[in-house]
């Protein structure tokens, strides 16, 4: 699939990005050279091992490709009936979709140097998170109509109370230079 003839309908991608996910909880820099050192023995029962039951999980497409652009990118999910899929991103690190778009819109994960170059805070208001929750909440199929209402209604009562990724002075300031990868 190219760029001109993509597939929209599920609107993803099909691509890998790191969108500032992995650098809050690991140190994905160490993590990577960790990860190297294990794929260098060859051991590659031992490399699966680490990429599911480690931290060496948060590096994502790195321990396939063994790119440095490629530290702590995954596949961009499927939008189709994600009310219902929560939680939400690789590690189910967030609970709602509004925890979500609290992410992008301060533009999480500035400090990570392998951060995609398209994750820039958004200066959305509160009214156009709230649209963009909504636009998400009608991608639910017929099918799973009733349990996106009941989780819509669920998200929506949360963000009211509980909003920890939210963080309007970064998402209306300026960006952040973002670091430069380190060095082998």
């Amino acid at each position: 699939m190219t760029e001109e003839k993509r597939d929209v309908t599920n609107f993803k991608d099909d691509d890998f990005h790191n969108i500032g996910i992995g650098i809050i909880r690991h140190n994905v820099v160490a993590l990577a050279r960790q990860a190297e050192k294990l794929i260098n023995s060859g051991d590659a029962v031992a490399v699966d091992r680490a990429a599911i039951q480690t931290d060496m999980s948060a590096l994502g497409r790195f321990l396939i490709t063994r790119k440095e652009t490629d530290i702590a990118s995954f596949k961009t999910p499927n939008l189709r009936n994600v009310m219902i899929t929560g939680p939400y991103f690789h590690d189910g690190s967030q609970e709602t979709l509004w925890d979500v778009m609290d992410h992008y819109n301060k533009g999480d994960g500035l400090q990570d140097p392998y951060l995609d170059e398209d994750i820039q805070p958004l200066a959305l208001t509160e009214a156009e998170i709230d649209d963009l929750v909504a636009f998400m909440a009608s991608l639910t199929s017929a099918d799973y109509k009733e349990r996106g209402i009941k989780e819509l209604a669920r998200q929506r009562e949360l963000s009211l109370t509980k909003r920890p990724q939210r963080d309007t002075e970064r998402a209306f300031g300026p960006k952040a230079p973002q670091p430069r990868p380190p060095r082998p």
